[in-house]
């Protein structure tokens, strides 16, 4: 595949390939915070996907978005303080067992402040004191 990189020049928001310097969004809102493939979490709080706005999304704090293999953009975040995954179609779902104002790591997982780990509502076992992780999808869509 191609690597991706969305990136902010003068307060507007690319999504570029390693092989050009990409597309500009101009839908997305001035001053955007990138946070995966063609993902953006703006000042306001929403989340945009590409040129979209993720409907339903608000008061996000916190994002990190990846494609999975599928091709399906999936976002992890943190929404007043209660953990959500979402697709790049819809706000995903509520991972109510997520301790709050935890950080997404990546795809449906989750640093929490008192140093575990989860993937989706579950804590990995035998996981404690992480005071930094990053998540990714393997080519088998695991993580």
């Amino acid at each position: 595949g191609f690597m991706r990189t969305a990136y902010i020049s003068n307060g507007l928001a690319y999504n570029a390939t390693d092989k050009s310097a990409g597309v500009l969004r101009p839908n997305v809102p001035a001053n955007s915070t990138p946070i995966g493939n063609d993902s953006f979490l703006a000042p306001d709080g929403t989340l945009w996907v590409g040129n979209v706005q993720l409907p339903g999304v608000s008061n996000v704090t916190s994002a990190v978005s990846e494609v999975d293999g599928s091709g399906f953009m999936r976002t992890a975040y943190i929404s007043n303080g209660l953990a959500y995954n979402a697709t790049d179609k819809s706000a995903g779902v509520l991972r109510p067992n997520v301790p709050a104002n935890s950080t997404p790591i990546g795809n449906d997982s989750f640093l929490a402040p008192d140093g575990t780990l989860w993937v989706g509502n579950v804590q990995l076992p035998g996981v404690s004191n992480v005071t930094s992780a990053v998540s990714e999808l393997d080519g088998s869509g695991l993580m």
